[in-house]
């Protein structure tokens, strides 16, 4: 079974469909897509093949899941908070890297849950459903220093603890970096849903 128009090989000066090259790319169509970490290649599509893909997107975009991209990105968010969790508890260090896996997950167990479809209602399920995940680990976390801090506590805070125990690391620590993985960790989640666009090749 061959590629579909989403589901190509960049070919460097051609359409990535079906192998057309022209001189001039008037009535050309791109799309950037991340390969990797750190790379992003453009996927270029001549009018004909660009038409095909502007469809197969707007079907992505209907009839989504949402009931399933909620359940499994719930599910996510809990295994996403669990993990970290776990790998403070490993290291007796808490990387906020790993919050960015945390919003990585979420964002791909909506996606999965969804049927692969893509959308704004997604976005903001995944949106939610990461930033529930991060508050989770993060309880879990904090639950956990203040029973190895506080002599002869082994139960769980309550909210107004939890918050208090929390502006205390901040102001310990460095809340900025919190923001910045916290937003990227959200960036990660919706990015798995967002809605893919072509772009006219100048």
């Amino acid at each position: 079974m061959g590629d579909t128009p989403l589901s190509v090989t960049p070919k460097l000066g051609a359409c990535s469909v079906c192998g057309r090259t022209s001189e001039t790319k008037s009535g050309w169509f791109f799309r950037r897509e991340k390969r990797g970490r750190r790379n992003f290649v453009d996927i270029d599509y001549c009018p004909s093949c660009a038409a095909k893909v502007q469809t197969e997107i707007q079907e992505q975009s209907r009839d989504a899941n949402l009931q399933g991209g909620i359940l499994l990105g719930a599910l996510g968010a809990v295994l996403g908070a669990a993990g970290w969790y776990a790998l403070v508890l490993f290291t007796n260090t808490k990387f906020g890297i790993a919050a960015v896996g945390v919003g990585w997950l979420v964002g791909r167990a909506v996606l999965l849950g969804a049927g692969n479809k893509r959308g704004t209602a997604l976005q903001v399920a995944g949106a939610v459903l990461a930033l529930a995940g991060l508050i989770g680990g993060e309880y879990l976390i904090i639950n956990h220093a203040a029973q190895q801090s506080i002599e002869g506590f082994t139960g769980w805070l309550n909210a107004t603890q939890f918050v208090t125990f929390y502006k205390e690391v901040l102001v310990h620590g460095n809340p900025l970096w919190d923001v910045v993985f916290y937003a990227v960790a959200l960036m990660a989640a919706v990015g798995q849903v967002r809605p893919l666009k072509l772009r006219p090749r100048p």
